[in-house]
């Protein structure tokens, strides 16, 4: 599955595509990320707590 995310990104400069979970683009107000495992979904950023884009973890 991630392959196909790379081939479409190479080809079209999306990594979304037919038949593949939605992948979202990153805003800095919606923090979910793809995870990986026996089903592939949008999950909040893990250890996301008070961390803010362009800082330091805390």
């Amino acid at each position: 599955m991630m392959s196909s995310y790379w081939v479409n990104f190479a080809a079209t400069g999306d990594l979304n595509g037919k038949g593949l979970p939605v992948w979202l683009s990153w805003s800095g107000k919606d923090t979910r990320v793809i995870e990986f495992g026996s089903s592939v979904q949008a999950q909040p950023l893990p250890r996301q707590r008070n961390w803010i884009p362009g800082q330091s973890e805390p």
